[in-house]
């Protein structure tokens, strides 16, 4: 068969018009295959390229479009509009920094900002949104300075209340990636829905721990996942005028031998309800001389402190020890039946550590307390203005062949009459004490 010149010139033509269409159709298809991220640096860049957002001081502003940040640090203020980043909106800035200041803020389902970096330069970089009214990251949205070197920052801060039902991440995505830092302060409230995510974790290698900061003027509600564990866990630090709700789990074990568990510093006027567990175990290694510990510290200025799930501030592995539990409040202190607040190790050359507690008024336990260690045992010592009823255990004991009992001390009446029944179910190995002081 013999093809003429004309015919193989006729297809060569016809390649490209084949190509044009495809590509055509695709697009037609996929329209968001068509659109490319627009250089943006300031309102203004964006006032040029979205209809919803017209130069209008007065006016709204809807944001549709993708935008890359090339400039160190940008700053998009739109004064007092209220601003809302769609789903189909990506900010990308690298390893910049933006910042984004308005009446209100919402960023929509699937929207993103994002600073995590490049190729060339890994690390995270810094997003802030500073709205005078309500800020509200919706579900499946997502804020990320996270890094496979050092994660970046993120801070929210609101005029108004503030709603997370998204992704705030600082996340250090590789073994040796440190985690970053999220802040959040409000005059109003912060709502951590359960959709919610709050992650600063760093690499099981990485010794450099994230860090989450709540200051809050209204209520704080933690429904979600809350999550600095890492190599040494992370510090959070939870400050409210009214009160403050955990109800999911708070992550902030270490996971590298020879590493601390981490901090919690939580303070609330109006009382505090644990309805989630707190996990601050740090993790000792064979041949570790340090001490290997959690913290955690809940304080109520002027209301309750009910603890209705575990805090484990433990030490595992060969040599970790027993961390430090200190609860306080004006009022009255409780322990649900079946809840352990453990400062424990289970660690084989391991000391129990100290629970501390504190009550205006009533302290009451119908749970464990526990302060046991294989080389020895902790201590534990409970203080009440008024009463002392403990129906639940106190573990103090040394559990290692020829390890040393810890100390329980309770007392009650420290600002008016009180009681302290004599029922706790003590285990061997613990020395007890239990008075009433006058008034």
């Amino acid at each position: 068969m013999t093809i003429s010149l004309d015919r193989c010139l006729q297809f060569r033509r016809s390649v490209p018009f084949l190509v044009q269409l495809l590509l055509g159709n695709a697009l037609n298809f996929y329209p968001e295959a068509a659109q490319s991220a627009f250089i943006a640096c300031a309102a203004a860049d964006i006032f040029a390229r979205e209809s919803g957002c017209p130069n209008n001081p007065t006016a709204a502003c809807d944001i549709a479009n993708d935008y890359d940040i090339d400039q160190p640090s940008c700053t998009f203020n739109f004064g007092t509009r209220n601003v809302t980043i769609k789903g189909t909106s990506l900010f990308d800035a690298k390893s910049n920094s933006m910042t984004f200041i308005a009446g209100s803020i919402t960023l929509k389902k699937n929207g993103e900002l994002r600073a995590k970096g490049t190729t060339g330069s890994p690390a995270g970089g810094s997003i802030a949104l500073q709205p005078s009214g309500t800020l509200t990251i919706e579900n499946l949205s997502d804020v990320s300075v996270s890094s496979s070197t050092a994660a970046g920052n993120v801070n929210l801060f609101s005029g108004g209340a503030i709603t997370i039902n998204g992704r705030v991440r600082a996340e250090g995505t590789a073994s040796s990636a440190k985690g970053g830092s999220i802040s959040v302060v409000t005059p109003s409230t912060i709502t951590c829905s359960s959709s919610c995510t709050l992650s600063v974790i760093s690499g099981n290698s990485a010794f450099t721990a994230g860090q989450i900061q709540l200051d809050a003027g209204g209520n704080i509600t933690l429904a979600g996942a809350i999550d600095l564990a890492g190599a040494r866990g992370g510090s959070l630090f939870v400050d409210t005028d009214q009160a403050a709700t955990i109800s999911n789990d708070i992550n902030i074990d270490a996971t590298a031998d020879g590493s601390d568990g981490g901090l919690v510093e939580m303070s609330a006027d109006a009382g505090i309800t644990v309805d989630g567990r707190i996990l601050a175990r740090g993790k000792g290694g064979s041949g570790t001389s340090e001490r290997i510990w959690g913290d955690v510290t809940l304080a109520v200025g002027n209301g309750n402190l009910t603890i209705s799930d575990n805090i484990l501030a433990e030490g595992i592995g060969y040599d970790g020890e027993g961390g430090e539990v200190d609860l306080s409040a004006s009022g009255s202190v409780s322990v649900s039946q079946g809840v352990t607040v453990s400062a424990a190790t289970t660690a084989s050359e391991g000391v129990g550590g100290q629970v501390g507690i504190g009550a205006g008024v009533d302290f009451t336990s119908y749970g464990t307390l526990d302060v046991a260690g294989s080389g020895q045992g902790g201590n534990i010592d409970i203080v009440a203005g008024r009463h002392v009823l403990v129906e639940g255990t106190i573990r103090a004991k040394g559990v290692g062949a020829s390890s040393f009992g810890g100390s329980a001390a309770l007392l009650a009446g420290t600002t008016q009459f009180g009681i302290v029944p004599l029922t706790p179910k003590l285990m061997r190995g613990a020395g007890f004490a239990a008075r009433t002081a006058a008034a």
